[in-house]
């Protein structure tokens, strides 16, 4: 009824409806705080409840009852007053309007009244009188003020009790007022696990031979994650979980995880071949890790390009093999059996023997073992060799059968000859040439001085005589006597064949066989995870008083033959001392012994796979040609030597012929008389040679003749240059003081021709110690090609080791020690040794298991792993 003068007193309506806005805001405040304060103060009250820890004075069931009494409470409160809220309409927005501006009549309740009858007079003029006071009260309306509505609610003022209670507490927890109110909302430990913190926590452990670094990754349910995994792997989960056990998924398997308490479950598994595996709580995804597997390949095993298996000239076999694996091949198997072409065979017995190679990851690996089967009665007939490659995993390859003549040794002494042939009677016939083997050994013991009247010997003879002829005799007497006969036939070749070793080589053969038992055994008890640290003790023992021996055999030997004429194509005792320190080789059999006891298998297989191609490289007899690289440096360094000793010789000639020289110059120009005197006070110090006369200087003097030096010269310089076309033609280079050497000798040959000693001697120096640094320098070349033959980094060597250096590639020392031998005690930079390492180890593994723990407390957690990444 108002639209008609709406238009005229526009301005008023605009008033209402702002009037309207603030009083209809001010009823919804009061009608929130009348419905909320109750809920409100109930929730501070318990805020500052668990600020104070009250709860915590009765540990986990003060917890659970205050967050029961307080859950109650909350949803009694909603239930009561909560749902008694109603949005406020515009009959309670007039009304307390015109309360607030103290209209009567509720003027403004009639502005949206309408006439019943508008067509009555009566009806339209009792209106038309109403209107003028309507806008009466549209120009007197003003906002409202809101009410104290606690007031009347708390009349005692309580809620302030509980919003002190809770200032107090933010006051007194601080940075922690957080985790306080946490705990109390979600008891039972959980709040031990912040937003934060991760609940899932995989340790991906490669195994030990892939030298891959183990991988931990800390996750958050829901999370995804990708990586490589290498074949053998295992992954180890622990997650928290307030539901029940999880489950690990992985292609068709479904393992459930193992409860270890305080709602900590995990798992343990190898990880399979596949692209992904989850961990699933009920039907939700947890945790997703997709990974690349990467397989372990197996070994590969062939022989060398352009080799061929050789029998050396002491009748061992030398097998020129080349192996290659991604993680480096572990072991070869050699396997000896006679060839099935042989019908009609002596008594003998198949051969197994196996080696540590060790051989670097992803690299091709040049190997060449020797094997002694000259002792096996079937040497002289065809065998087959079969042999097997196997890696760190175990996965084998083996090698094409390779049919091979087994060769036979040669011996010169007539009494291990003839000993050899008895042994081959006995193989080929045991039971009928027992009897006539043992007559022809009593014939032998008749002549011990044959054998040099060697005890030894003698023993030896008299005892296979004696074991033929009680074998002979059991036959009769017991049932299984051709068994037994064929053991005992066995034990006197053997026996045969020792006695004609130390006849024929002396003991080096022996100490050479029974180096390679010694080592054998340790191998073995290496692969043995059974083998206690006193076995490998005493096995190390044996080991190292082999070695011992045979290189105190191995020395004996040379001195012998060289005192004998014979051509020892390998090295020479001084070479051998050279090339083997053995202090340096001791410190090594230790450093391997302390791996051994400490539990690292894999360097201790390493080093002693080292020493196996060591001896491989010096051959027992010394008669196996060594590579055509090495017979020429070798060769080279003798030369050097005697060049170095001939100049030698020349410079002191040179010296004399100078010191001659400076004498007949004196006497000459001063009178023989007064060159005695006049020498002596020059020597003093006490006065100066005036110099001769000018046309003097040149006079050839009588006596003094330099050109017979000046060819010798010359001839030395030739020899040089010989030499530095063979290292030239060896190392493609020719060394630097090689060429420094040349040129000072040809200004030495220059002077000597113009008859001028005494400015060819500094010269003759120079070359001198050029030509000592560049021996020292082919030397050193040398040892390293001998490493090279061994496997790289073996520190068996003497003036050739390598240097032993940090992880930054520094120099442990600096240097080598006065003895030019690396591992010097007084190095500044330490490297952990393996106990140490393995503490180092244990105590990461220590704290992965506690920083797994996800039960605990945050603050422990932020303190496991920040020792975690200390390490």
């Amino acid at each position: 009824m108002l639209d008609p003068l709406a238009t005229k007193y526009r301005y008023l309506f605009v008033r209402l409806h702002r009037t309207k806005a603030v009083t209809r805001g001010i009823l919804l405040w009061e009608e929130l705080v009348e419905r909320l304060w109750r809920v409100f103060i109930w929730i501070v009250l318990f805020c500052g409840i668990w600020l104070f820890k009250i709860p915590g004075l009765f540990e986990d069931t003060g917890y659970i009852a205050a967050n029961i009494i307080f859950l109650s409470g909350v949803f009694y409160l909603i239930l009561s007053d909560v749902r008694r809220f109603h949005w406020p309409d515009d009959q309670q927005v007039y009304r307390r309007i015109e309360i607030a501006s103290a209209l009567k009549h509720r003027p403004l309740s009639a502005i949206n009244d309408t006439l019943f009858d508008d067509q009555k007079p009566e009806t339209r003029k009792l209106w038309d009188a109403r209107i003028p006071s309507i806008f009466e009260a549209l120009r007197k309306i003003r906002s409202p003020w809101p009410r104290p509505i606690l007031t009347g609610q708390d009349k005692r003022g309580l809620r302030f009790i509980a919003v002190l209670l809770a200032l107090t507490g933010f006051w007194i927890a601080g940075p922690e007022w957080s985790e306080r109110i946490h705990h109390g909302l979600v008891p039972y430990g959980w709040v031990d696990q912040a937003a934060d913190m991760p609940d899932i926590l995989a340790t991906i452990t490669p195994p030990d031979y892939t030298q891959v670094a183990q991988t931990t990754l800390q996750a958050s349910s829901g999370s995804e994650h990708s990586m490589d995994i290498q074949q053998g792997s295992k992954i180890q989960i622990k997650m928290l979980s307030r539901f029940g056990a999880p489950h690990l998924m992985m292609g068709d398997q479904n393992l459930e995880f193992d409860d270890i308490g305080n709602q900590n479950y995990a798992i343990e598994v190898e990880v399979p071949q596949g692209e992904q595996l989850q961990v699933r709580q009920f039907w939700m995804r947890a945790f997703t890790l997709n990974y690349n597997f990467i397989p372990d390949t197996a070994p590969q095993i062939s022989l060398q390009e352009g080799a061929e298996v050789a029998a050396l000239p002491d009748a061992q076999v030398q097998i020129p093999l080349l192996v290659k694996d991604d993680y480096g091949v572990e072991s070869v198997r050699l396997r000896m059996n006679l060839d099935p072409i042989v019908e009609d065979a002596p008594i003998g017995w198949a051969q197994e023997e196996t080696r540590s190679v060790m051989s670097p990851a992803g690299m091709d690996f040049k190997l060449s073992p020797v094997y002694d089967f000259t002792a096996n009665p079937w040497a002289g007939l065809p065998v087959v060799f079969n042999i097997t490659a196997t890696d760190m995993l175990g996965q084998s390859t083996e090698l094409e059968p390779i049919h091979f003549t087994l060769p036979e040794r040669d011996f010169k002494h007539p009494i291990a000859l003839e000993l050899v042939e008895l042994r081959k009677r006995l193989a080929w016939s045991p039971v009928d040439d027992m009897i006539p083997v043992s007559d022809a050994l009593i014939e032998l013991l008749q002549y011990p001085e044959d054998f040099q009247d060697d005890p030894v010997v003698y023993l030896a003879l008299t005892s296979a005589s004696s074991r033929l002829v009680y074998g002979y005799q059991s036959r009769y007497l017991k049932t299984d006597a051709l068994k037994a006969m064929n053991k005992d036939t066995k034990e006197v070749m053997a026996l045969l064949w020792d006695t004609a070793l130390r006849i024929e080589d002396g003991n080096l053969t022996l100490a050479a066989r029974n180096l390679r038992q010694a080592q054998s055994a340790l191998e073995n008890a290496l692969m043995d995870e059974n083998m206690s640290a006193e076995d490998i003790a005493r096995l190390m023992h044996n080991l190292k008083q082999a070695m011992g021996e045979y290189l105190s055999e191995l020395a004996k030997e040379l001195q012998k033959r060289l005192a004998e004429g014979e051509d020892i194509p390998m090295l020479s005792p001084e070479a051998l001392a050279q090339m083997i320190d053995p202090e340096v080789l001791g410190s090594f059999m230790d450093q391997m012994e302390n791996e051994m006891l400490s539990g690292n298998t894999r360097q201790a297989q390493d080093m002693l796979s080292q020493l196996q191609r060591m001896l491989d490289l010096l051959n027992p007899n010394m008669a196996a040609p060594m590579p055509m690289d090495m017979m020429t440096m070798m060769d080279s360094v003798s030369e050097m030597e005697q060049l170095i000793e001939k100049q030698e010789k020349l410079k002191d000639q040179t010296q004399e012929q100078a010191k001659k020289l400076e004498e007949l110059t004196i006497e000459r120009d001063y009178g023989e008389h007064m060159s005695p005197n006049l020498e002596l006070l020059q020597k003093w110090g006490l006065i100066e040679m005036p110099p001769p006369p000018e046309d003097k200087q040149s006079y050839t003097l009588p006596g003094v003749d330099t050109q017979n030096n000046k060819a010798e010269q010359e001839a030395l310089r030739f020899i040089l240059g010989q030499l530095m076309l063979d290292a030239d033609a060896v190392l493609d280079k020719i060394p630097e003081k090689m060429g420094m050497a040349e040129r000072e000798m040809l200004s030495s040959s220059e002077y000597l021709g113009q008859n001028k000693p005494g400015e060819s001697v500094p010269h003759q120096d120079k070359a001198i110690e050029y030509l000592k640094d560049a021996q020292n320098e082919m030397s050193k070349q040398l040892q390293e090609r001998m490493q090279e033959m061994m496997g790289q980094g073996a520190p068996l060597m003497g003036q050739g080791a390598p240097q032993r250096r940090d992880p930054l590639g520094r120099p442990l020392d600096g240097g080598q020690d006065e003895g030019n031998r690396p591992f010097s005690p007084n190095s500044q930079v330490k490297i952990p040794d393996e106990a140490e390492r393995k503490r180092v180890q244990e105590t990461l593994r220590i704290l992965r298991e506690k920083s797994g723990e996800l039960s605990r407390s945050k603050e422990e957690l932020d303190y496991f792993r920040r020792l975690l990444k200390q390490f």
